[in-house]
């Protein structure tokens, strides 16, 4: 996870890092508004997925949280329409285009099983995570700092010409 924060600061991106909780599901919309394309790099998730997975035990804006992860998800490369008030005029409907909204979480497997149920295997959920098993895990590895020195500049050209994305589109 240092890693992502380190690659972004020196590629001067610092703010498509979302924060390292997240508290509601408005608060993911609040971030995708004012940047489309955001990764949070969330250490121990496996408070934020059983929170998110507890259905009606959770509070409404901890239950959101997994609802408007799924709809940015299923709405990337299209465009994600928030919640729709009643008084438009002090909070109008939130319109993302092309949204690109990245979740990257720490935790031990086991924990992290025992966050999710069958439910989020029946209801598309799980399926939205790509899951890593770190093999080193136990072992103890020593990993250089987060300075970015000797990223290679192909990489941080790739990166960068990504994050410009497609010509006509404005995302900086």
């Amino acid at each position: 996870l240092k890693s992502i924060g380190a690659t972004f600061a020196a590629l001067n991106l610092p703010k498509l890092i979302g924060g390292s909780e997240i508290a509601s599901g408005a608060a993911i919309v609040s971030t995708l508004v004012k940047h489309p394309s955001v990764c949070f790099a969330i250490d121990e998730c496996q408070f934020l997925l059983k929170v998110m997975n507890d259905g009606d035990r959770a509070a409404f804006n901890q239950q959101q949280i997994l609802k408007v992860l799924m709809e940015a998800y299923s709405s990337a490369g299209l465009a994600y329409f928030g919640t729709a008030y009643a008084n438009q005029k002090e909070k109008p409907t939130e319109v993302i285009f092309e949204p690109c909204l990245s979740f990257a979480g720490a935790t031990t497997p086991d924990k992290m099983w025992a966050s999710f149920s069958s439910a989020n295997a029946r209801d598309g959920s799980l399926a939205r995570f790509l899951v890593f098993d770190d093999p080193t895990r136990g072992e103890l590895v020593r990993y250089p700092g987060p300075g970015m020195d000797d990223m290679p500049d192909a990489l941080k050209d790739a990166m960068l010409a990504v994050h410009a994305g497609a010509e006509g589109h404005d995302y900086a």
